[in-house]
């Protein structure tokens, strides 16, 4: 029978529109979701903003949750596959989440591929007539399928999220309950360094669990012993388990260029700043569209997706803005213990509770079950279908749980969501970079509060407990980074919590929004529309600089072009410093470590020992440095030892920016700089010196502390008339910040200006004392000459002798250098 080939025509292709709002018109009459009618305002302004943009190659969409950003997202996904006829990727935080967003797809009359467990769903993604839906780890594992796929355009769903995600996807876990001789033969690599410094007793108590600490291995003793590390991980089921065998791909050839963190729970493998950018879905030729619920300051999007923004839509809309009551029992009168308050307060509800960490979860199990990772879907499933009284508790999990309306009511976030992971501990917990992890943080909080709240028909009750998390929430400049209706929110909260009575008026608050009492939403209304909100007054530049750097250096770094990545972070590493001492002795380590694969130890150890000596927390480099000897030797002599360097004729030298680093104690430079100036001067006394005002944004200019003394000083050396009731106030307040901070400590208070009176309502205390800044430069001098003298006396087998010696001959020994300082009690300067 011959074939018929009268069937055989040209089909027509309809490509769609490319304007999204005409593609949503043309597409109505297939919407099954009975929620969509048309457009929000908020939306159609969205979808005709990027539309003008959407040439650009990073755009971000910024929508409060429950304003429709999945809707908007899937138009813009569907208009990118019409215009390039492509694939185009469309990013989702979980597999939960891609079928939620799928039904969403369908209900909305729109075609869609998914691509999960390994298996596409259709070909309508290969074909280039629809988006495929995948997950962050799907797109981000060093086995992606998507590496390989000539990809048009990627949206990234949640990108407030995404740091964390991406972060996973390059890090290994070793986790000591699951693979104990691995980690234990890891840990025992590092012994010999750690009884070599005099810290295996320290060590010890991390790995057993008695110390709830992270600890950084020194990268030097990592690449001292690469060949071992990389046999160990290779011979142990790293390379093929399922947890870790993604990232393996990425890390497997650099494993010597990674940080080493460990804590008693697990050892963590990871890059010291993600490589991001190296992968090519940031190539040029791809266009990224991300979608937000709060939109990343410009060093925090850096710092996540290794690009900056070309375009932000952000358009004007009360859409998502959920009403909630935020309470703050640490706040209410006659509150001891908010959490145990708290645990009373939620007996008979039905509550979600958010925590950052398995050991602070373990706090809960006497009131609610606490989730784990593979159980998590199956317990939100069951809690979400429950009544009251019942109580989930989630770790570290701010994303892809939607419990609206009355599927949950009431959500406890207990403890700052800092960080997931061991590096990100390490950076909040010892290198206490507060500043670069602000916004990071805001938007982890933003993510919590949308858990249970999703538009503006929404309401419900936070309690938040703990009090590092309330004094964040409570700091201006760290509420400046929220949304203004959630400071709005913080603020209320903090008036109601203040005005209860005690702990039984908490219950009747939060019933009066539970039950839409009119008083309440009266009194909402009022203080939504009358209260003021926060900006964020300091300039991002310095933070953009910095993370545009580390951007650059690590795309050299891993690419092994260490020359190239070393001139990067030296260019900024004098303003880093200035900004924070954390940041900047990070970039030094690194900095030692480039030399250290270079072959050139003696500036590696230059910048290994500026990072200690700056930053304590960073290890000590040993070997090839000043050896100290048997003899006990104070903190402070051990510290100024380790400023010196050995050269390679055996003599000593003085640290390299001795001189240019003390020099504006002659007030010829700006406040920043005076008080930066001020800072090297506690850390060439041998001094643990920081800025915690600077750096945390809070608490005193300068901090020095050594031996259980606690010198707080504010910088006032540019201050016109007397010393003020809020000069005092402010220095009793980071009175108290250093004994919330550095318990235990003796502390000195003092302000360095000019030596003028209070006036009369100040009230100082009568240890308050002034000193001109003269004074420190006068001990800057000897100092100075102290050092020089240091290095031309001494032999590196001897110097720590005789830096104690000098020291003592000097009167330089802490605390009593004091003694000779020229102070006056403030009280006796008179009114």
């Amino acid at each position: 029978m011959a074939f018929d080939f009268g069937k055989i025509k040209a089909k027509k292709t309809d490509a769609g529109p490319l304007d999204p709002i005409e593609l949503f018109q043309k597409n109505k009459s297939k919407i099954t979701d009975v929620g969509i009618n048309d457009l929000w305002l908020g939306q159609g302004d969205a979808l005709r903003d990027w539309h003008e943009h959407r040439d650009k190659n990073d755009v971000a969409i910024v929508l409060n949750t429950g304003a429709g950003k999945t809707l908007i997202g899937l138009l813009v996904a569907q208009s990118l596959v019409n215009e390039t006829k492509g694939r185009v990727v469309y990013a989702c935080a979980s597999i939960q989440l891609i079928e939620q967003t799928k039904e969403k797809a369908e209900s909305y009359g729109l075609k869609v591929s998914t691509y999960y467990k390994g298996q596409y769903s259709n070909d309508l993604y290969h074909r280039g007539e629809a988006p495929c839906l995948t997950t962050y780890q799907a797109l981000f594992n060093g086995k992606s399928k998507f590496k390989r796929e000539d990809i048009s355009a990627i949206i990234f769903d949640d990108a407030h999220a995404a740091e964390g995600m991406i972060k996973d996807n390059f890090s290994i876990n070793i986790k000591q309950n699951e693979n104990i001789n691995l980690f234990h033969s890891l840990i025992e690599l590092f012994r010999p360094y750690y009884h070599a410094v005099g810290r295996i007793g320290s060590f010890d108590e991390i790995i057993s669990g008695e110390f709830n600490k992270v600890e950084l291995l020194p990268p030097f003793e990592v690449i001292k012993n690469q060949a071992e590390i990389h046999r160990l991980l290779f011979n142990s089921d790293v390379p093929a388990n399922s947890n870790t065998t993604f990232a393996w791909e990425h890390l497997k050839d650099h494993l010597n260029l990674c940080a080493y963190l460990v804590s008693s729970r697990s050892i963590q493998i990871i890059p010291p700043i993600i490589p991001i950018s190296n992968l090519t879905y940031f190539q040029e030729s791809i266009r990224r569209v991300y979608l937000s619920a709060t939109m990343l300051t410009s060093d925090s999007f850096i710092r996540t997706f290794g690009q900056e923004l070309d375009y932000v839509v952000e358009p004007a809309t009360s859409a998502g803005q959920c009403e909630r009551l935020i309470l703050f029992p640490e706040q209410v009168y006659g509150v001891d213990d908010d959490r145990y308050t708290t645990k009373e307060f939620i007996s008979d509800r039905k509550t979600l509770i958010l925590v950052p960490s398995y050991h602070l979860a373990e706090s809960w199990n006497d009131v609610g079950h606490v989730s784990n990772n593979t159980s998590m879907i199956e317990d939100l499933v069951s809690f979400k279908g429950s009544t009251a009284p019942n109580t989930l508790v989630l770790t570290a999990r701010y994303d892809g749980i939607d419990l609206p309306g009355d599927t949950c009511r009431h959500l406890v976030m207990d403890g700052l969501p800092t960080g997931t992971g061991l590096l990100d501990r390490y950076m909040w917990e010892s290198l206490r970079l507060s500043n670069i992890l602000r916004s990071t943080i805001a938007c982890r909080i933003i993510q919590s509060l949308g858990r249970i709240s999703r538009g503006m028909s929404d309401h419900g009750v936070v309690i938040v407990i703990g009090r590092e998390y309330v004094k964040w929430l409570l700091t201006p400049r760290n509420q400046a980074y929220l949304p203004p209706f959630v400071q709005k929110q913080i603020k209320l909260g903090l008036e109601v919590s203040e005005n209860c009575n005690s702990a039984d008026d908490i219950s009747p608050a939060a019933n009066a929004c539970l039950n839409r009492d009119i008083n309440w939403i009266n009194a909402y209304e009022q203080f939504m529309d009358d209260c003021d909100t926060e900006a964020i007054i300091e300039t991002d530049e310095i933070l953009k600089k910095l993370a545009l750097a580390e951007t650059s250096f690590i795309k050299k770094y891993w690419d092994r072009d260490y020359s190239g990545a070393i001139k990067i972070l030296d260019k900024i590493l004098v303003e880093a410093f200035s900004y924070s001492s954390g940041i900047g002795s990070w970039y030094a380590l690194w900095i030692g470590s480039c030399f250290d694969l270079l072959g050139d130890r003696d500036r590696a150890n230059h910048y290994y020992k500026r990072a200690h000596g700056v930053t304590k927390e960073l290890p000590r480099v040993i070997g090839e440095g000043p050896a100290l000897t048997s003899a006990q030797v104070s903190k402070q002599v051990e510290n100024i030892v380790n400023e010196f360097s050995i050269t390679k004729s055996a003599s000593v030298s003085v640290p390299k920016y001795l001189y240019s680093n003390l020099e504006k104690l002659d007030n010829t430079g700006t406040v920043n700089q005076t008080e930066e100036a001020i800072r090297w001067l506690g850390q060439y006394l041998g001094l643990n010196s920081t800025r915690p005002d600077n750096e945390h944004g809070t608490g005193p200019d300068n901090l020095w502390i050594n031996d259980g003394i606690a010198l707080v000083i504010e910088a006032k050396t540019n201050k016109v008339g007397q010393y003020t009731k809020d000069d005092i106030g402010q220095l009793t307040d980071h009175l108290q910040w250093v004994e919330n901070n550095y318990p235990g400590n003796k502390k000195l208070p003092f302000f360095v200006g000019p030596l003028i009176c209070s006036t009369k309502d100040a009230n100082p205390s009568s240890d308050f004392s002034v000193s001109e800044l003269t004074e420190f430069k006068a001990l800057a001098d000897k100092l100075i000459a102290a050092y020089e003298d240091i290095a031309r006396r001494s032999m590196p087998i001897a110097l720590n002798q005789e830096v104690a010696a000098i020291l003592n001959e000097r009167g330089l020994v802490w605390p009593k250098l004091l003694d000779d300082l020229s102070k006056y009690q403030l009280t006796e300067l008179g009114h």
